[in-house]
């Protein structure tokens, strides 16, 4: 081969190296920067206590009493959204399960619904006894929190995106 054709063969080998290195940083990068949800449980509510989903939202001279109310909460709304999530695993063993049995699905459905609302009343009788225990500044700030669904990146909300969904960074 010339010394000429090797040359350009090198040079080709070169620029198509750095393309490839391009493109794949830039795949990675969108791939690192989607956002990453937890896990669907089939009720839409993951905060096992007040503490963990609130005290970064709140004053630290607050913490204390969210301390006290989320220790007295914490036990009943673990226990409550575990029966929940049980009830919903039955629903979905109910719903696919040979041979289809109607009236159970039925009745599966009807517990689990039942055992959601028990843990959201849970979770709900910790909050109003925990607003009851702040001052209307903190008060204000645990209703703004209440709304934020936060990801790992701190960032979204429960208000929907364009075309309906939920997916997506947050409108600026």
């Amino acid at each position: 081969m010339s010394r000429l054709l090797a040359k350009k063969w090198a040079i080709a080998l070169v620029v198509s190296l750095a393309l490839n290195l391009f493109l794949g940083g830039m795949m990675t990068a969108r791939w690192m920067m989607r956002p990453h949800r937890p896990p669907h449980r089939g009720m839409g509510m993951h905060v096992r206590s007040l503490k963990s989903s609130l005290g970064r939202h709140l004053d630290p001279s607050v913490h204390g009493t969210l301390e006290r109310v989320d220790a007295k909460h914490r036990e009943i709304i673990r226990e409550r959204m575990k029966d929940a999530a049980e009830a919903s695993r039955s629903a979905k063993d109910a719903l696919s399960g040979e041979p289809f049995d109607e009236a159970k699905a039925k009745e599966a459905f009807a517990d689990a619904r039942a055992k959601q609302a028990a843990a959201r009343e849970a979770m709900q009788n910790a909050l109003i006894e925990l607003a009851a225990a702040l001052p209307p500044a903190e008060r204000a700030k645990l209703g703004k929190a209440w709304g934020r669904r936060d990801g790992p990146r701190g960032r979204g909300d429960r208000r929907r995106r364009p075309g309906g969904t939920r997916e997506g960074p947050p409108p600026r």
